[in-house]
C-alpha cells in the first residue's frame, strides 16, 4: 500500500518516524540514504505483532512516494491486521504532512 506525499524527502522521512512514534510502534532500523525504515508493532491478544517495512521514494523531488508493508511475525492468518496497520500508518502520516 502506498501514498504520494507533497513535500521534501527529509520532511517526509522525519514524518514517517514521527508517525511510528505516535502509533507506539518500535523503530528497528532506518537508512535515510536508502529510504528504508523498519519497525515492529507490539503483540496483542489478536497477534504476536507485525513487522512494518517502509520505503520512501524520492524520484520526484516534490512528490514523495511512501510505501508500507505489514507482515505477521508468527501466525499464518492475519485476520486483516496487516492491512489495518498499513492504513493506520498512512493515515497518521497524511495527518502529519497535511498539518505542515
Amino acid at each position: 500500500m502506498y501514498r504520494t506525499i507533497n513535500g521534501s524527502y527529509d520532511a517526509v522521512f522525519n514524518d514517517c518516524k514521527l508517525a511510528l512514534k505516535q502509533l507506539e510502534w518500535s523503530l528497528k532500523y532506518q537508512s535515510k540514504r536508502d529510504g528504508i525504515i523498519a519497525a515492529e508493532t507490539g503483540s496483542s491478544i489478536f497477534s504476536w505483532g507485525e513487522i512494518i517495512d517502509i520505503k520512501i521514494d524520492d524520484r520526484n523531488p516534490s512528490r514523495i512516494k511512501v510505501s508500507v508493508k505489514s507482515t505477521s511475525k508468527a501466525q499464518l492468518f492475519d485476520w486483516g491486521k496487516n492491512e489495518t496497520n498499513e492504513e493506520k500508518f498512512l493515515t497518521r502520516l497524511t495527518r502529519l504532512t497535511d498539518s505542515r
